[in-house]
């Protein structure tokens, strides 16, 4: 959350950027990272996407293997408790990382402790949806639903 802060102090004050109105996007560990972001005080972000967000994936290597997923649970209703943007989360349903069902209780936790966010659990991508934001063919997928959210969030503008 650190980075992400320090991110949006420095290119808020560059001559060619606008002082507030900050699109934040994540993926994977930086997807999460952004829902750990909404819940602390950021007066110049206006949107946030986590894109395939989670953290302990791939546990010991092995794909579809989630270290701790009751633990991204908890979380996200910590975070979810004093989340103030609301946000848009995509998955995939066949993330290697992130099971629609661990996708679903995160997202589940993190709006009945009073977050907001869309949830958006896409289709199969390619051979691993967890790449759905960096591969080939993923934005025309994505791309779409950032677009619609973006333009509620930002008026337009």
């Amino acid at each position: 959350m650190r980075e992400i802060e320090a991110l949006v102090a420095y290119t808020t004050v560059l001559p060619y950027a606008r002082p507030n109105g900050v699109v934040v996007v994540g993926h994977s560990a930086g997807g999460w990272a952004t829902v750990a972001y909404d819940s602390r005080p950021h007066p110049k972000v206006v949107a946030m996407v986590s894109m395939a967000g989670g953290r302990g994936g791939h546990y010991h290597e092995v794909a579809h293997d989630n270290c701790r997923p009751d633990q991204l649970e908890r979380a996200a209703g910590i975070y979810g408790a004093t989340a103030t943007t609301p946000m848009l989360w995509i998955y995939a349903a066949n993330d290697s990382f992130f099971s629609p069902e661990i996708a679903a209780a995160m997202y589940a936790a993190f709006t009945q402790a009073g977050g907001k966010a869309e949830f958006d659990q896409l289709p199969v991508f390619g051979s691993d949806g967890h790449m759905l934001f960096n591969r080939n063919g993923g934005s025309a997928i994505w791309g779409p639903l950032v677009a619609r959210y973006l333009a509620e969030r930002l008026g337009g503008s």
